[in-house]
């Protein structure tokens, strides 16, 4: 994988805003070993694998990429996500509760609809 995937630099960041949230809160941060050991990997490993994923090194396989968006509170999806605008868009839809992700979908289908685009 190369180090500039968009897995390994999407992960790294949503691994810091969490660390950045959960640090406002008065809670600590969210290390690298602190996700890896989360999701399920070996204490003696988890720093070095998830540095690894992080780097671009390695790629996860796709049920630990879940525990990982999981652990994130991120949508998969966006883990993987070529286009970043569409990143930005999955993370602000992801927050949403389910009737308002619907009207955000009616709205992006009225716009569709509007300038005669099929989806």
């Amino acid at each position: 994988m190369k180090p500039n995937h968009p897995f390994s630099t999407r992960l790294k960041a949503a691994r810091l805003a969490k660390s950045a949230m959960l640090k406002a809160k008065g809670l600590g941060g969210y290390s690298q070993e602190k996700l890896g050991c989360d999701t399920g990997i070996e204490e003696a490993t988890a720093s070095a694998r998830m540095n690894q994923y992080e780097q671009g090194k390695h790629l996860p396989d796709l049920q630990q990429a879940a525990r990982f968006a999981e652990a994130l509170d991120v949508p998969l999806a966006y883990l993987f996500c070529l286009d970043d605008d569409i990143a930005e868009l999955l993370l602000l839809t992801y927050s949403l509760p389910h009737d308002q992700r619907q009207q955000v979908t009616e709205f992006a289908l009225q716009i569709l609809t509007s300038n005669n685009i099929s989806k």
